[in-house]
């Protein structure tokens, strides 16, 4: 019976590490535009593959675009990496797989505070030109365009709202998680 029980014990675990190495070996994490704000924390720095529908490409320059699923509230942000110049505005409406680097950016009081004062010195610089009106109704900075989900508000109102998510926060911060794309591929139908 001993050695019966032994048999079994020493085949479970020769069993579990054959799985072990299994899911080392299959490469990179698989995540779903419905499931990557819940799972994007432990893959930051990390590459991934996902897929969705490109629901938008920014006009200006083509360096970001939106995945989001055909079913579900999900949206991820793509941003180009080293090897892709801009995304093409005719990928929109169409199924892409991307492959990159989970990213996190952290927008906390102090981040605001440099947002505020980016877009304070840039009104006051281009004060006297019709520029600065539009520069202050979009989120055309530097942190502005990095904070920038897509939904393109205003950036003064894209502070109000951030801070106040952050007071509602037990963090102290936001997190907002992106893919830094390598490379990419329509999916075939």
């Amino acid at each position: 019976m001993f050695f019966i029980v032994l048999s079994l014990l020493l085949l479970s675990c020769g069993t579990r590490s054959d799985k072990s190495q299994q899911a080392d070996s299959a490469g990179m994490a698989v995540l779903t535009v419905d499931n990557f704000d819940a799972q994007a924390g432990d893959f930051i720095g990390k590459e991934v593959q996902i897929e969705g529908l490109v629901d938008h490409v920014c006009r200006h320059g083509g360096k970001r675009m939106f995945l989001v699923q055909t079913e579900g509230e999900g949206r991820v942000k793509v941003v180009t990496g080293e090897t892709i110049p801009a995304f093409d505005v005719e990928l929109e409406g169409h199924e892409v797989i991307v492959i990159g680097i989970v990213d996190e950016l952290r927008v906390d009081e102090q981040y605001l505070a440099e947002w505020e004062k980016e877009l304070t010195d840039q009104e006051a610089a281009e004060s006297e030109t019709a520029g600065a009106q539009e520069y202050a109704e979009g989120s055309h900075t530097g942190l502005g365009e990095q904070a920038d989900q897509g939904t393109h508000d205003a950036a003064w109102d894209q502070i109000s709202g951030y801070r106040a998510q952050i007071a509602a926060s037990e963090k102290g911060y936001l997190s907002f998680y992106s893919i830094i794309c390598s490379e990419f591929k329509k999916k075939e139908n």
